[in-house]
């Protein structure tokens, strides 16, 4: 993945302060810094991506939704 960094943000901090229970992240941010970085090191670029685009998508629905209230 190009941008670790923004990988490892969204996986850290949900940008509204409240990550839906369904968020791709929850089991990630659960983990110990260990065993995230463990985990995250193994991830092939696929996998990262498909997080990424999960968050993208999520992010642009909320932001949709916080606009429109």
């Amino acid at each position: 993945m190009e941008n670790k960094t923004k990988f490892y943000g969204a996986i850290l901090h949900c940008p509204f302060n409240d990550p839906l229970d369904d968020c791709a992240f929850n089991c990630y941010r659960k983990m110990s810094i260990t065993e995230l970085i463990n985990t995250t090191h193994h991830m092939n670029y696929a996998e990262m991506k498909r997080l990424m685009d999960y968050h993208n998508e999520c992010v642009s629905k909320r932001n949709s939704n916080k606009m429109a209230s």
